[in-house]
């Protein structure tokens, strides 16, 4: 099973490639552990990237402790994470 699949089962969604296509569930809601599962970070160094503002900001779910990341925030931090990589490779 991929990261992707693992993830597309957490959020309940029947079709894995609907992750790349964030327009289409860009309200979808990432918990912590799907978060590490995508972006192969632990939890503290997602914490401290976020507390650098390196990272996108959770968004509090229940007002006092639980926390989520948007998903459409953290595929475009992803993206541009790629765009830097390959902006290094360019002769």
């Amino acid at each position: 099973m991929t990261v992707a699949d693992e993830v597309a089962r957490q959020l309940g969604m029947t079709k894995p490639g609907e992750l790349i296509l964030a327009d289409r569930i860009c309200e979808a809601l990432l918990r912590i552990d799907s978060v590490i599962a995508l972006t192969g970070l632990g939890r503290s160094t997602i914490y401290r990237l976020v507390a650098e503002g390196q990272f996108p900001q959770p968004i509090k779910i229940d007002g006092v402790v639980s926390v989520a990341w948007c998903l459409t925030e953290v595929e475009t931090w992803i993206t541009d994470r790629r765009a830097a990589r390959d902006a290094r490779l360019l002769p």
